[in-house]
This record gives C-alpha cells, structure tokens and sequence, in this order.
C-alpha cells in the first residue's frame, strides 16, 4: 500500500511539473482539461500496470535449459506450499498508518456530506425558477454567482444588466459537466486527503473551467463582461466542487486569458510530451512491484558482507567475524554467489556477496569453495602466476565448464561423447601404467577440427589435466561426480561408492522417490509423492511454533523457503533456510531436521541422494 502510494503521487507530481512549466499558458483550455483528467487517472492506473516486456530480464547469454540430467541443487523435488496459520495480537506501525489513513478518509468524508448538504440546503430554502433544463435559484440577501449541475445559483443583489452574462456563463459549465470534473477530484481528497497534489489538480482544474466559460460568455458582450468581473463584491462561499463566478484570487488571471492570444496549432505537439512520461511511468511501475522492491532492499543489506584484505593482512578481529558471517550466509543460500576480486597492482582483495542474477564482471572465472559444513561458489579474478601452470581452482573451473555445457545443449553427440569415455579411461587407468593408445587418442581428441563447443572444453580439461599433473583430492572427487553423472557405466561405475555423497538425483529422473518410513506400496511416483507432500505438510503444520508470530511481532505473510536433501542413507541433510528473520530460518530448520530416517531414493537399483525445496507460507493475522 505505502508503496502505492509513493508511486501515485511522485507520478502526479510530474504529470503537474510537465502541465505548469509547457501548457498552462497555452489557450487549449479543453486539451488542458483532457490532460489533468487523464493524468491524474493514470497516475492511480499504472502503478497496478505490470508490463512483462518492460521488465529487467537475465541476458539470454545466463539462462540455460537444463536437460533430462540434472546435477547438484538445481532440480529439486519442489514439494506442495505448507500454509501455516498464526495470530500476533500485538500492533505494529503499519496498523497505526492505517488506521490514520482510515480516520483521515473518514473525516474527508463527513466534510464532504456537509458541503453537500449545504448545497441541498439552498437549493429548498431559495426560491427557484426553471429555464429549459436548468434551474435557477435566487439566493437572498447575496451577490454571489455559481453553478452546480443543471442548478445556477444566482444573488438578488445581482442587477439585471449582469445577469444575463452571468446566466451565459455558468450555461457554459452546465452543458460541459464541468461539474463532474471537480467531484472526480473531491472523492480523489476523501481518498486520498494527505495528497497535496489532488488539491493542486482539483484548482487547476478549476481555474480552466473558468477560461473555458469565459471563452465562450465574452463573445456576446466583451466590454460587459470586464465590468462584470471587476465590479462585483466578491462574497462567494469557498466550496471546492462548485463553478463560482466571483472569485477574488482567479479575477486577475481570468481578464489575463480573455486578453492573450490564441496558441498556434504547432503548439499541440507539447501533448506528446504525455507519450514518452507514460512509457517511462510504465517501465518505473512495470520493474518496481512489491516483490522486487523487498529483493532489492535485500541486495542492498549485503554490504554487510563485504570486506578486503591488504596483501599478507591476517583475517582477525572484525574482519574474521564478518568472513564467518559471509560463509555463513552463502551456504545457507545457494541463490547468492561470492566475488573475489583482486586490485590490479595486486596489493588487495575484496569479497562480496551478489545475486546469481546479476551480471559478472568478466576476467571472473567461476570455482567452488567446500568446507566440512557446506560449500558455496565463488567468481575470482586470480591471475597466473604458478610458472605456466594451472592455478588452485582452475582445473575445478574446467570440470564446471564442461558440466554447464551439457545441461546447456542437453545432449551429446558421438565425438563428444567419445571424449566423455576417455575421460573414465584416464580416471581408471593404472597410475603407474601407461596406455599409448589412450594417450594417442586423447591427441587426436583434441587436434580434432570443427570442434562444437562442448567438445572444446573437453579438450581445454584435458590440458588442463595434462599441464597440471597430479589432481588434488577434491578436482579428482568433482571429475569423477560429472563422469557418474554422463558416462555410459554411470552409477555402476567403479568409483561411484567414492562420489555418492555428493550426486543428487531430481524427481524428474529418478527410478523411485525417497519415502517416510512404513509407507505402502503405491502404483505411480506421483502418488507416492502426493502421500510424502500430505504427510510432510502434516508434520511441519504440527510441530511449527506459530508462537513466533507474537514473539516476533509479524505481521501478513511470511515466506519461508527451506532446501534440504534425503540422503543415500535415508538421514535429512543439509537443511538450509531463507527467510525475513532469522529465527523464522531457525525454526524451520529445527523442524526439518525432526524429520524420522527415510527410505532413500533408488537410480539404477542404486541408494542415492534427492534434493527437496520446501515452500512455507506463515499467514499472520
């Protein structure tokens, strides 16, 4: 709502800039009045209008399509939302803006049923006479002139010689509705009272139906007309929503407009400045929702992850702490990458926490930072300085290389596929043997022209393999993970007993899901995973503490997005929760973990690992 608001009114505060500073002085009285009806319209329209194609989409150079073998965390089990119900009984600011707003409105309301009820009130206490459509009421002891709908309100100190050009006048704005227009704006103050701009449109607005009015009365009787306006006592009621002939502080800017000349034609093209403010309105409203406003206020929250190190500079002290809390967070949030970036004199590096979304800086080249408790990625600029040979972390870059190139183009061709099965031959090979026909097909793997993409990394991992020697523990584990993944001996490859902790296998592969403990037989996966969603969300709906709700205040819905994964061995693992507060994470997370051992999910007559993603929604009344 608050953000509603903002919109609408920083919407007509140009919409009036553009109408002050280009077409106020202009003698387009009715196109003025099209324009402040539009606008102020519009400006309570676009912010609801959400235009996809206006949007900041993700370089189609960063969006893969992910084929039938998935790896890792990015094809989970996406399970069924677990709506939680919780009462705060607590209030908050928001309630308290909203009930200002409400009684604000309310207030609004009772001022503009009085007016009204004035109006009524003149019109049965007057006597009244009736021309054509109109109806004229003759208010006593008065010299006041002005209109509302079809009734002209006209004071009996008013002589005889003015009138009829009075009478003119306010004709003008009966048969133009000009009534309507100043209603629009006085419903626009109930609802929105705190909005200084709906007074400055409803005056605008106003003052043109004067200048309209004039343009047309003065044509009978100009001299007339002057002395009319300059002679009158100037006693009119300040009513906002009627047409009132007298009004002190519009005389001089009436007899102003009936003296200028009239605008050229070519001056209409000023209107088409409304074009470009619109779509630009359109772009502002289409990429700003609710939604992406609370990303981006998370975005800005992650500075505080940010530090540098000076060349030989130890990580103690408050920087030790904020790397804890950096590690921390982007283990527990695989949607957040790290970059380390190293100064071109090489005198310091700093880290920082992104998006995955957001475009990286090229000269970063991607690796994968592991710990006993987790591991995260990480996009550095490290430079080559080992003497020609591969730097730490490059050769896992190769790996990665290779696996996104497969999910990108989902298949693999015959020569591709050839370099896939030298690779397990070099794995498998005897360390003190050597095989010359291996090594001259991996010669001529690699001198091969033509090459496609996907064979080029093959390639460029070989030299990297063949330039570096010795492969350290993890490269080893993580080249040997990708091979049980797309080699044709896949999980009955003879390494796979070393690598089963870390391959996970998506729902949309998997020969057989993971299941709670004595559950029957079902006849299809999707009803084995309907019954796993219905008893999941049973489980957390009972032991989730919707105490929280009071304990910390909330209000509306909370999300809470929780990854985890069931093991090889049926045990829940790597739980990891985002939420809006930590403690909604924690919990979470302490309610996953409750979770009973499960029947582990089965590839190719295999134990292996599944990853979940748990949606929960926590509506707070």
């Amino acid at each position: 709502m608050i953000h509603y608001i903002i919109q609408t009114i920083a919407f007509q505060l140009v919409f009036l800039i553009i109408y002050d500073v280009f077409l106020k002085k202009e003698t387009f009285f009715n196109w003025n009045r099209i324009y402040l009806l539009s606008t102020a319209l519009l400006s309570l329209i676009l912010p609801f209008v959400k235009v996809d194609s206006f949007k900041n989409v993700v370089s189609q150079n960063y969006i893969v399509s992910f084929p039938k073998l998935a790896f890792e965390t990015q094809t989970p089990i996406v399970l069924d939302e677990v709506v939680l119900q919780g009462v705060n009984t607590s209030y908050d600011m928001l309630w308290y803006i909203s009930a200002i707003l409400i009684l604000g409105c309310a207030l609004a309301l009772l001022y503009f049923l009085y007016r009204i009820i004035s109006i009524v009130t003149l019109i049965y206490k007057n006597p009244k006479t009736k021309q054509k459509h109109i109806r004229i009421v003759q208010m006593l002891n008065s010299s006041a002139a002005f209109s509302f709908f079809n009734y002209v309100f006209l004071g009996e100190k008013i002589d005889a010689q003015n009138r009829e050009s009075i009478l003119k006048h306010e004709l003008v704005h009966i048969n133009q509705k000009h009534t309507l227009d100043l209603l629009f704006f006085e419903l626009l103050r109930i609802v929105f009272w705190f909005n200084p701009f709906v007074y400055m449109y409803q005056n605008r607005t106003s003052d043109l139906h004067e200048f309209i009015a004039d343009s047309k009365a003065v044509k009978h009787n100009k001299k007339q007309y002057y002395e009319n306006l300059l002679s009158q006592v100037f006693d009119t009621k300040a009513v906002s929503f009627i047409n009132p002939f007298f009004k002190q502080s519009l005389i001089k800017k009436r007899i102003i407009m009936l003296q200028k000349s009239k605008s050229k034609q070519y001056q209409l093209l000023k209107y088409a400045l409304l074009i470009p403010m619109v779509l630009g309105m359109l772009v502002y409203s289409s990429c700003s929702d609710e939604s992406n406003h609370v990303k981006k206020q998370d975005e800005l929250n992650l500075s505080q992850y940010s530090y540098s190190l000076k060349k030989g500079e130890e990580l103690v002290g408050a920087k030790k702490e904020i790397h804890n809390n950096y590690e921390a967070f982007l283990k527990n949030n695989p949607e957040y990458v790290a970059w380390a970036q190293i100064s071109s004199d090489e005198s310091e590096i700093t880290y920082s926490v992104h998006s995955k979304l957001e475009e990286i800086p090229e000269g970063l080249t991607r690796t994968e930072v592991s710990s006993s408790n987790g591991s995260y990625l990480m996009y550095t600029n490290l430079h080559n300085s080992n003497n020609g040979r591969p730097e730490s972390g490059e050769l896992l870059n190769k790996i990665d290389a290779v696996k996104e190139q497969i999910e990108v183009q989902g298949n693999i061709s015959d020569k591709e596929e050839k370099g896939i099965e030298l690779l397990f031959d070099m794995l498998t090979l005897d360390a003190e043997s050597v095989n010359q026909k291996l090594i001259e097909d991996v010669q001529n793997f690699n001198n091969a022209k033509n090459k496609s993409e996907l064979h080029q990394r093959i390639s460029d991992l070989f030299l990297a393999v063949q330039e570096q020697g010795d492969m350290s523990v993890e490269e080893e584990l993580s080249l040997k993970t990708l091979l049980t993944l797309v080699s044709k001996a896949g999980l009955n490859s003879s390494f796979y007993e070393e690598v089963k902790d870390r391959i996970e296998i998506p729902f949309a592969i998997i020969d057989k899901v993971p299941e709670f403990p004595n559950s029957k037989t079902f006849a299809s996966q999707e009803e084995s995973k309907v019954f796993f969603n219905n008893k999941l969300n049973m489980f957390v709906g009972q032991n989730f503490n919707t105490e929280l709700a009071n304990t910390l205040k909330l209000s509306g819905v909370q999300k809470i997005s929780v990854f985890f994964k069931i093991g090889h061995d049926g045990q829940i693992k790597d739980i990891k929760a985002r939420a809006s507060h930590p403690e909604l994470e924690a919990e979470a997370i302490r309610v996953v973990s409750m979770l009973p051992t499960m029947v582990p999910g089965e590839q190719n007559g295999k134990q292996v690992t599944v990853p979940y993603y748990l949606p929960i929604k926590f509506e707070v009344k």
